[in-house]
């Protein structure tokens, strides 16, 4: 979760003070949010869907695996010069289940409201997503010499375990995830009076 929380607390800064990095990852999130990828039963086709858009726009090369109809893995690469084994970026596009009875506001919504982006998947774990994709975007943009290939994964499924998602990418398309290091979700915020005042970084889990 560590770069969606960071995400997160940047976008508690005012609209205009993004850079367009900043405001390319906030709007991919708006975006992402406003589908419904609620676990079972998951449909993140549409999510992936936003994610290729963003790099197809920049030239970013990415491939949409479905390991069920509708469960859709979006994996993109770029290419280093291969002196040194890739780096995976990984996140996933589904969603624990939302009862809107519950909320003050829609929480498919994704509405930006006072720098922050609202609604389920918000930090959990679109903001990842979007984050990780304007990374990519911005490093195709702008030609940037890689020495190891960076691999961005979007998957199913987390949110019940997997099978469906990094498993199966595991099982069936092994070389899609052959990483030397992973960059994922972790960590947590401290927050005060709603308002986030200090991200505490994970960086390794056993």
């Amino acid at each position: 979760m560590t770069a969606g929380l960071l995400l997160a607390a940047a976008l508690a800064a005012r609209a205009h003070a993004l850079s367009p990095m900043g405001r390319e990852a906030a709007d991919t999130l708006k975006a992402l949010v406003r589908v419904d990828t609620t676990n079972p039963p998951g449909g993140e086709a549409g999510a992936a869907a936003v994610l290729a858009g963003v790099l197809a726009k920049a030239g970013v090369p990415y491939e949409v695996v479905e390991s069920s109809p509708g469960r859709a893995n979006l994996v993109a690469r770029l290419k280093g010069d291969g002196s040194r084994r890739p780096l995976l970026l990984l996140a996933h596009l589904d969603v624990v289940g939302a009862e809107a009875a519950r909320w003050s506001f829609p929480p498919f919504a994704g509405d930006e409201v006072d720098g922050a982006v609202r609604g389920r998947g918000s930090v959990d774990d679109k903001s990842m997503a979007a984050a990780f994709a304007a990374v990519m975007a911005d490093l195709a943009r702008r030609k940037v010499p890689l020495k190891r290939d960076v691999v961005f994964a979007a998957t199913a499924d987390e949110e019940s375990g997997g099978a469906l998602g990094v498993r199966w990418l595991l099982e069936h398309r092994p070389a899609l995830l052959d990483a030397e290091l992973a960059l994922n979700e972790g960590g947590t915020t401290f927050s005060v009076g709603g308002k986030v005042r200090a991200v505490a970084v994970q960086v390794a889990e056993k």
